[in-house]
């Protein structure tokens, strides 16, 4: 069996991919070009390793929105810190103009670059952005990956833990198809996606049915639904399982109601 990641070797995924390989027997990993390749992979048997949410920059919808095309399941739920670096050929930074890297890392170091006078550049993935950097003619031009990515292609590294938040983190979920033979680590979490009813107080009644039946709300953000305009699903990660009647409760109450994943 192969677990897949988007990015190539020591992008953040790739580290997080071989520590689940390092759990489980018999695996081989597989780096691919995008997002939406490692689902299609999940879905004909393959284990996928993706973020869906980082401390500062917050959710990567484009994750979570799958768990609505594809039936997986959750089997691990991991974090890693991040430390973001400024590498590039030149050895002085002032000389860098431009800083390559995935739109979340940008994002992470939107200070710094701001701070320096750095143009962001959006790349595929943060160890792809590095490779780039060491393969161009291009001066002036740097890339925020990791110190490892840094030593495989032979960069500088001009600054190290340049993300805007110290304890920048990045939450990692493992996924597989549902029913497949394959160790999980429950952790006793559920979440769930609902729309709301056109209707006052229609957020605040399911938040209180949650409330009555003692359920605590870890996180609740809104999600564009793109079915028309300025329409949006709710999420919700929530602490322990939901019963029957809390379901019930809740699908009377929204016009779309499902339980993405209990892990």
């Amino acid at each position: 069996m192969k677990i897949y990641y988007q990015g190539i070797l020591w992008a953040y995924s790739s580290i997080v991919a071989q520590m689940i390989a390092d759990k489980m027997q018999d695996m081989e990993i597989e780096w691919v070009e995008s997002f939406a390749t490692v689902w299609k992979n999940i879905s004909e048997d393959g284990i996928g390793v993706l973020p869906m949410e980082n401390s500062y920059a917050g959710s990567i919808h484009e994750n979570f929105k799958k768990f609505l095309e594809y039936d997986c399941q959750i089997i691990w739920e991991t974090e890693l810190k991040v430390n973001h670096c400024l590498l590039s050929k030149e050895t002085d930074i002032s000389k860098i103009k431009k800083a390559y890297s995935h739109i979340q890392a940008l994002a992470q170091c939107q200070d710094f670059l701001k701070e320096h006078d750095i143009e962001p550049v959006i790349h595929n993935d943060t160890a792809q952005s590095a490779r780039f950097v060491a393969q161009s003619d291009e001066s002036g031009i740097a890339s925020i990956a990791s110190a490892m990515a840094g030593q495989i292609y032979n960069l500088n590294v001009l600054k190290s833990h340049i993300q805007d938040q110290d304890h920048n983190t990045t939450r990692f979920f493992v996924i597989a198809k549902k029913h497949i033979d394959v160790p999980i680590l429950p952790k006793n979490k559920t979440t769930v996606l609902f729309e709301m009813q056109d209707k006052p107080w229609s957020l605040l009644k399911c938040l209180n049915i949650l409330a009555n039946h003692n359920i605590n709300i870890t996180k609740l953000e809104s999600i564009p639904t793109q079915k028309s305009w300025f329409t949006y699903y709710f999420r919700l990660d929530l602490d322990g399982r939901l019963d029957e009647e809390t379901r019930a409760q809740l699908r009377e109450n929204t016009v779309f109601f499902k339980i993405l994943w209990e892990y």
